[in-house]
């Protein structure tokens, strides 16, 4: 099910967040825990844009930020960022920090950021389509034990209906997200070019 947009803004609406957490977290206490930290998401990116003016919200802002406030006792694994200062519309803003909160929470309860040894690599780029400018991100795992099981049969929660539905509807992204035997890769290409203005990298 595609997550509903809010009408103003094209963007994911904090009721639309609750039903779909609503929807996945049937547990009353459980609800609560996740609508409470993506309700945090939400605060956390309103705070970005309400400074947006004097300082442009950029992809590794985003990573960074996400990271810090999911993962900020992981200090003792190895995570790796790459990519260039790379500017984002607010358009795009709440949508992808929703993304990567999802992206992050997950590889510090099953992936990267919860075994042992294992390696999270995020790297982004910029490339130039026929179309414009589009943002290539990916998300790659490395070191985990998956069992096959759940390589064979994983479940569509929240996290991968966002990446998979909703930033294609919303963004016009493309997406792949995928469970391998080391851990998640996930890529979200979109455009760059949503304010009619071209990025030039």
């Amino acid at each position: 099910m595609l997550m509903p947009e809010d009408r103003t803004s094209g963007t994911p609406s904090v009721m639309a967040a609750a039903g779909q957490t609503a929807r996945v977290s049937p547990p009353l206490e459980r609800f609560e825990v996740e609508f409470r930290r993506r309700l945090s998401t939400l605060s956390r990116v309103q705070g970005l844009l309400s400074r947006s003016e004097r300082e442009p919200i950029t992809i590794g802002m985003l990573v960074r930020m996400e990271l810090d406030a999911v993962a900020a006792d992981q200090s003792g694994r190895l995570i790796r960022l790459d990519g260039p200062v790379v500017p984002l519309v607010p358009g795009v803003v709440q949508t992808m920090a929703l993304a990567l909160h999802e992206l992050a929470t997950n590889a510090v309860k099953h992936g990267a950021l919860a075994t042992s040894g294992a390696e999270l690599d995020v790297s982004w780029r910029v490339w130039k389509a026929q179309s414009g400018s589009r943002l290539l991100l990916e998300w790659v795992e490395n070191g985990v034990t998956l069992a096959p099981e759940k390589l064979a049969d994983a479940p569509a929660g929240y996290g991968r209906e966002l990446i998979e539905k909703a930033l294609p509807y919303t963004l016009g992204a493309a997406t792949s997200f995928k469970l391998k035997p080391g851990g998640v890769v996930c890529t979200i290409d979109l455009p760059l070019a949503a304010s009619g203005e071209d990025y030039v990298a």
